[in-house]
């Protein structure tokens, strides 16, 4: 977990004040933290778990904006983690995974019958809402959903910050970094 210091925004994200002026007390002021679930494989290949993170939350003395500052790879209003998602949008496009095997390698809770009958529909939401699960990616929102999802990998992928070498691992490197 980062200190309060180290996590504290430069500018407040809504009226765009320096979060530390010189010679002026903080403005962005440290607000609490918060517990948040996260759901989704820690590393690729390992089993999906429930996990609880802290968010640090931060409080603009100027204009009374609250900023949550979440750790890299927790996406903003989705339940999974950004590498969960990229993880499952891979094996979907990329694989040809059918949607129940993957809501097994990605979700801690079982599928339901639904899902194994007609595909796990949160794939598709995933595809149309990748820009605003990671933000600077360009993609056409009138494709189908399985070719988002194969546009969203291949932007993912060339994100990547570690040199690796299998898609995989480029893929989960630029979600976490996205």
């Amino acid at each position: 977990m980062l200190t309060v210091g180290a996590a504290r925004p430069s500018r407040c994200t809504r009226c765009a004040c320096a979060s530390a002026p010189l010679g002026v007390a903080f403005v962005v002021v440290g607000h609490g933290l918060r517990a948040r679930t996260a759901l989704g494989p820690p590393v690729p290949g390992a089993a999906p778990v429930r996990a609880s993170v802290m968010q640090r939350r931060f409080r603009c003395r100027a204009c009374s904006a609250v900023i949550i500052v979440r750790p890299r790879g927790i996406a903003d209003r989705v339940r999974y983690t950004a590498t969960a998602i990229a993880l499952a949008l891979y094996r979907w496009s990329h694989d040809g995974c059918a949607g129940h095997v993957v809501a097994q390698q990605v979700s801690p809770q079982p599928p339901s019958l639904y899902t194994r009958q007609h595909g796990w529909r949160q794939l598709r939401r995933w595809s149309y809402a990748a820009k605003q699960i990671w933000g600077g990616l360009r993609l056409n929102q009138t494709v189908a959903a399985l070719a988002m999802a194969a546009a969203v990998i291949a932007q993912l992928a060339a994100q990547c910050q570690n040199g690796a070498t299998r898609t995989l691992d480029q893929v989960w490197d630029g979600a976490h970094h996205a």
